[in-house]
């Protein structure tokens, strides 16, 4: 490129530093967002966008927590892309105080938080089994007027699974369907799995058919969750 007399700009190294951030090269990316720094080129809100979903995705939210101060000082107004990466960063960390915190910030600059705020806070407090906290912010959400999708149920459904809260999670099922969502693989595996952490693989095996029946395509995720059912149930 360089050689054809093509000069990069901001938009070509925006998609080299994402390019690099989808191969999981997060310092590689970072060494070349500091490189454009030095050169003279501005990076712009897309660019500091994607670095800051990528040093969160690797555990790094420190940094990019400086990345959005930085933003300030160089007149760049993160909005809720930047807000909602880091919001998912804090939670998988298990900071979901922190990303709450976070939340409060985005409204005191007039950002109203949308379905992916929502479902990264009931994923953190998911991850942390605090399965009332979870369907709180799901409630929340709702009352807020955000369209809940196939994702927020998963999350929700899966949760309850853990807690092996089996009732919970097929009323979700059937709250999908009257909405017209259609559950993806991740709803039927959860509930499987759900029912046989509770001791119930015939019942697993039950819904399993069930699905075949109504013209579901089960995966193998399916297939092992049973096959482990039934062997954990006879002591195999």
């Amino acid at each position: 490129m360089v050689e054809e007399g093509c000069k990069p700009n901001v938009v070509t190294y925006s998609a080299m530093i994402d390019g690099l951030l989808k191969d999981g090269l997060v310092i590689e990316a970072f060494n070349l967002f500091l490189k454009i720094k030095s050169e003279g080129i501005l990076p712009d809100v897309v660019t500091y966008n994607s670095l800051i979903h990528g040093l969160c995705k690797s555990g790094r939210w420190k940094k990019a927590v400086m990345l959005i101060n930085e933003m300030s000082e160089v007149n760049i107004t993160p909005n809720l892309i930047t807000f909602n990466g880091l919001i998912d960063g804090l939670c998988k960390e298990g900071m979901v105080s922190k990303a709450r915190d976070v939340v409060e910030l985005m409204m005191q600059r007039a950002m109203k938080p949308d379905v992916i705020t929502y479902s990264s806070l009931m994923d953190g407090y998911c991850l942390h089994n605090k399965v009332d906290q979870a369907r709180e912010m799901f409630d929340l959400m709702v009352s807020k007027g955000c369209t809940t999708n196939v994702f927020t149920y998963n999350i929700l459904i899966h949760c309850y699974c853990k807690r092996k809260m089996i009732d919970e999670a097929m009323q979700l099922l059937d709250e999908m369907s009257c909405k017209g969502l259609i559950p993806s693989h991740a709803t039927y595996n959860s509930l499987m799995c759900g029912l046989c952490k509770a001791k119930s693989p015939w019942n697993a095996h039950k819904f399993f058919m069930n699905l075949c029946a109504s013209g579901h395509s089960p995966n193998v995720v399916a297939y092992s969750v049973l096959i482990d059912g039934f062997c954990v149930s006879m002591g195999v």
